[in-house]
């Protein structure tokens, strides 16, 4: 084994155009208004990515440029704010136009998913969200 260490850096032009597809599902972190990725979602506009899935525990602005770019079909997460500046602007106009899909889960249940993912499984067990009940979507 090779003690070699391989470099992986580029830009976000070229890491945009190998990892990102049309369709695809994007995890984003950080947290609401600040450590958020808005470099990537600026070059993510720039090549015009659609039909795109975001998911992620806060989704705040770079979820919030994407779709106001029209380039989001469907969000999962905790909740999308900008914190004491309220609702993520564009994601709430989308959602209340009908122009995405939008999957409401808590913030523990997506690091949950998030955790499973990482180890592989396709599920983490918790009781976090047993007892709270969510009514059926006309989607």
């Amino acid at each position: 084994m090779s003690n070699k260490i391989i470099d992986k850096r580029m830009s976000a032009k070229e890491a945009v155009e190998k990892f990102v597809s049309d369709g695809d599902t994007i995890g984003i972190g950080g947290q609401s208004i600040g450590r958020v990725s808005t470099f990537l979602a600026h070059e993510i506009i720039r090549q015009n990515k659609t039909n795109l899935t975001l998911v992620g525990c806060n989704l705040s602005l770079s979820m919030d440029l994407l779709v106001g770019a029209k380039l989001v079909k469907r969000t999962e997460c905790g909740s999308g704010s900008f914190e004491r500046f309220g609702t993520a602007f564009q994601w709430r106009n989308a959602i209340q136009n009908n122009l995405i899909e939008v999957q409401d889960y808590s913030h523990l249940a997506m690091a949950s998913r998030f955790l499973a993912g990482s180890l592989g499984i396709p599920f983490m067990p918790s009781k976090s969200i047993s007892a709270v009940h969510q009514p059926e979507s006309d989607h």
